[in-house]
C-alpha cells in the first residue's frame, strides 16, 4: 500500500516532526553570556586588565643623562670664587675708619654744629649790646637733679661781672649724707675766698635743695690770685676774663649744651 495513502503514518511522521528539538549550541550561548558578564564588569568596575606600563629608558637616553650628570660634576669641582677687587677692600677699609672716626669725634662734632647754629641764631636776632645774657643747662647724677644758671653782665658786648648759681635737688632723708657733703664743701670755699677782693661765695641748704651762688666782679677781682684760691680750695674758675666779647661767650655756651638768652639791661 502506498504510504501516502495511510493515515497512520502520516500521524507518526508529524509526531516525529514535532518532538524534534532545534540543536542549539550550548558553548555559543555560554560564551555570549560571559562576554556580557565581562563587558558589563569592566563598564560597572573599569578595565581590570590594564596595567601602567614602566616607562623604558632607551641606551642612547641613558647615556646622555650619565654625560650631564659627569658634566654637572666637573663644573662644581672646577668652580673657582670670583675674587674681591682692591678696590672693594679699599672702599671697605675707608668706610670702617669714617665711621671710627665720627663716633671718636662725635662730641666734637656735636659742639660744632652747637657753635654754628648759635652764630646763626646771633645773625637773626637784634644785638643787644648791653644788658643780661642768661645760660642754663640741667643734669641729672645717680643721686642728684642738677641746675647750673650762668648770668653775664656785659656792656657794650664786653663782660664785667659773672653770677653762677649750682642748685644741687636731692631727697632729705635718703640723701642726707650726700647733700652734708656738697654743703660742707661750699662753706668750705666760701671760708677760703673770703678775703679776696671781688669775689662773694654764698651757701644755702633748703630740705633737700643747696644752692651755691658764686658772684665775679671782673672790675675789682685779681684773676690770677682768685684763680690759685679756687683751686686750692677744690673750686673750678670759670674760664672767663675781664672784658671778653659776649658774642664769643654766648657760643661758647651754646656749644657747652646751655640755652642761652638775652636780656636787654
Amino acid at each position: 500500500m502506498d504510504s501516502n495513502l495511510n493515515p497512520n503514518n502520516n500521524l507518526e511522521q508529524d509526531n516525529n516532526t514535532s518532538n524534534v528539538t532545534p540543536n542549539v549550541d550550548s558553548s555559543n550561548n555560554n560564551e555570549n553570556i560571559n562576554s556580557i558578564g565581562v563587558v558589563n564588569d569592566k563598564i560597572l568596575f573599569g578595565n581590570k586588565e590594564e596595567k601602567s606600563t614602566p616607562v623604558i629608558m632607551s641606551k642612547k637616553m641613558s647615556e646622555e643623562l650619565e654625560a650631564k650628570k659627569r658634566q654637572e660634576k666637573a663644573n662644581m669641582e672646577q668652580y673657582v670664587p670670583v675674587p674681591v677687587s682692591k678696590v672693594k677692600y679699599v672702599t671697605m677699609i675707608v668706610f670702617f675708619i669714617f665711621m671710627f672716626a665720627l663716633v671718636y669725634f662725635l662730641p666734637d662734632i656735636s659742639s660744632f654744629v652747637s657753635l654754628k647754629k648759635a652764630e646763626n641764631d646771633q645773625k637773626n636776632t637784634p644785638t643787644i649790646t648791653t644788658g643780661l645774657l642768661t645760660c642754663k643747662l640741667s643734669r641729672t647724677t645717680d643721686i642728684f637733679n642738677i641746675e647750673y644758671t650762668g648770668q653775664f653782665s656785659f656792656e657794650d658786648s664786653k663782660l664785667n661781672k659773672l653770677t653762677y648759681i649750682t642748685s644741687t635737688m636731692g631727697d632729705s632723708v635718703i640723701d642726707a649724707e650726700s647733700l652734708d657733703l656738697v654743703i660742707t664743701k661750699c662753706n668750705k670755699l666760701q671760708d677760703q675766698v673770703s678775703t679776696l677782693g671781688g669775689v662773694n661765695v654764698t651757701c644755702d641748704q633748703s630740705g633737700g635743695t643747696i644752692t651755691e651762688k658764686q658772684v665775679l666782679d671782673y672790675t675789682t677781682l685779681d684773676a690770677e690770685v682768685v684763680t690759685a684760691a679756687y683751686v686750692e680750695a677744690g673750686g673750678i674758675y670759670p674760664e672767663f676774663k675781664k672784658d671778653q666779647d659776649i658774642d664769643q661767650i654766648e657760643r661758647n655756651m651754646h656749644a657747652s649744651g646751655y640755652t642761652c638768652e638775652r636780656t636787654a639791661g
